[in-house]
């Protein structure tokens, strides 16, 4: 039982990020809709079964769309205090659910050995099947999309997906599970009540489970029942006395050698020369620098985006003032100026991440300013970033595969895979490598790569060359003058390098306190006085 809990509790806490202390509550649902359909009703336990799912499935789409807007410790405190008030309303309802009192549930026919084989299957079928279903589930997009959301869910937005219908049907599934243990639960114990099927120390030991076995792993919770369960029978059956401390000494003990669980440790100890022996790094790898240069002819006509009195900010607090913007189809614009100026907080607004407090975003002439993030990104809009934010614990493929997300032909996404390796030939050297063992600068790459594999129209890249070599930021900006100059892309950066991102870019925004303060031709502005006194280090 505590091994189909800990699995589900695996699918909305390990693969999505989302701490459900109080997925007990699905628990109770299940055992409750069992306990009262054959009591009050007579309704036979397979058909009690499936209502106890339906239950639970009902109870995560009322409540978890509200509640999953939270993140983080709120997310948890508020799961306890569905349980909590589910709790209370159960134990109130004593007409329908006996309240204190409880259910007393019909046994079910035949002898005690025909009973025990019964229950014995019906938990190892449905163990099985949460396996099956959570092995299944990590190897097709949603899995990926759920690992996305734990590593980072801003960025997962900004790839395409749609991150509050990922996150309800994660915890639906683990809802759904979770309730057919306690519906199975009832049914074997024949008498519950709520103190016993809304009880935390259920969550407790499935949080303790699927932690000391490897929460994001397919086998991690099961292993991590089994040990729990095994080794507290050792405790209280050898030392009656010290049972608790002793459990409590093996978890510690665990918990310090074997921080990320058991499947972890041994998955790292069995892959770690396969993980070291293409670190070294060949020679040739970066693209070759062809010199500073903007390709001419490739402005078309009309416009691709306009901001018009565009205000934004953070919770309130305002950062832009009156934006007004226009970027032509297949234009290079740089967006500069000093720290604090609001050119993330720009991109952000465009991109869908922040929603801006008054004004409008015009994207091919059509409103977008209430777009979801998502929608933009399948219209053609997309985001590098800034610091990378790369998917931890994803390889170099994976985290560009996810870029592709709101592309659904595998042929098209395939060919664009391999244009991504074509223009940044390292990372086809390092495609099977976890994206935290890359330099700076082949992060920066894959950030970019992972941004152009939806193949935008529109890209913008925040902060390019922030703590990278020049010879760096030149093959980067050698790689963006490649993709313009083949696709027609057009590009908005955020650069801080102001004399590279002026030659490169034809025209350039300055922003200073939230405004714009300057605008024009990039060779214009690089002959400004002003430009070249506070960000070239030059003139009068």
């Amino acid at each position: 039982m505590f091994a189909i809990v800990a699995e589900a509790l695996n699918i909305i806490a390990g693969y999505t990020g989302y701490p459900a202390f109080g997925n007990v509550v699905f628990f109770g649902l299940g055992a409750y809709s069992t306990g009262v359909l054959m009591v009050k009703y007579h309704i036979p336990f397979p058909l009690t079964l499936l209502a106890g799912i339906g239950v639970c499935l009902l109870f995560t789409l009322l409540f978890g769309l509200p509640v999953l807007r939270l993140k983080g410790h709120y997310f948890a405190i508020a799961t306890l205090g569905l349980n909590e008030a589910t709790k209370a309303i159960t134990d109130n309802l004593t007409g329908l659910t006996g309240g204190g009192m409880g259910l007393s549930i019909p046994l079910p026919g035949g002898n005690v050995a025909s009973n025990t084989r019964f229950f014995y299957f019906l938990f190892l079928g449905t163990m099985a099947l949460v396996v099956l279903v959570t092995y299944f589930l990590s190897r097709i997009r949603f899995g990926y999309a759920c690992r996305s959301i734990r590593a980072d869910e801003d960025v997962a937005k900004s790839m395409g997906i749609n991150t509050t219908r990922i996150k309800t049907l994660a915890w639906m599934i683990s809802a759904g599970f979770t309730g057919i243990a306690g519906s199975a639960y009832a049914y074997w114990m024949s008498y519950i009540e709520p103190s016993a099927v809304f009880n935390m120390t259920i969550s407790i030991k499935a949080f303790v489970m699927f932690l000391l076995g490897g929460s994001g792993t397919i086998v991690g919770p099961i292993a991590g029942a089994f040990f729990v369960e095994l080794a507290s029978i050792f405790a209280w059956s050898h030392l009656l006395n010290y049972h608790v401390g002793t459990l409590g000494l093996i978890v510690i003990l665990i918990v310090l050698f074997m921080p990320r669980g058991f499947v972890p440790f041994v998955r790292q100890k069995l892959s770690l020369p396969a993980r070291t022996k293409d670190v070294k790094r060949g020679k040739g790898s970066w693209p070759v620098r062809q010199g500073i240069k903007t390709p001419l002819g490739l402005l078309q006509q009309g416009e691709i985006l306009s901001l018009h009195c565009l205000a934004s900010g953070y919770n309130g607090l305002q950062v832009l003032w009156d934006i007004d913007l226009s970027l032509k189809k297949g234009e290079w614009l740089a967006i500069l100026g000093p720290n604090h100026a609001g050119k993330s907080t720009l991109l952000k607004t465009i991109a869908g991440l922040i929603q801006p407090f008054r004004g409008q975003v015009l994207y091919q002439g059509i409103p977008i300013h209430a777009w979801p993030v998502h929608r933009r990104v399948t219209a053609g809009i997309s985001l590098a970033p800034e610091g990378r934010r790369l998917f931890a614990g994803m390889t170099v493929r994976e985290n560009l595969m996810m870029g592709a997300f709101t592309r659904d032909a595998p042929a098209e996404t395939r060919i664009r895979l391999q244009s991504v390796f074509s223009l940044f030939p390292v990372l086809k050297e390092r495609e099977d490598q976890i994206v935290g063992t890359l330099s700076g600068g082949e992060r920066q790459m894959c950030a970019i790569g992972r941004a152009l594999m939806c193949q935008p129209n529109l890209l913008l890249v925040d902060e390019m060359s922030l703590g990278l070599a020049p010879v760096v930021i030149d093959a980067l900006l050698e790689a963006l003058v490649t993709i313009r100059k083949e696709e027609g892309m057009t590009l908005m950066v955020v650069e801080q390098d102001v004399y590279a991102a002026l030659v490169y870019a034809d025209r350039g925004y300055i922003l200073r306190e939230g405004r714009i303060v300057k605008s024009g031709n990039s060779n214009h502005l690089l002959q400004d006085p002003g430009i070249q006194k506070d960000y070239l280090g030059y003139g009068t």
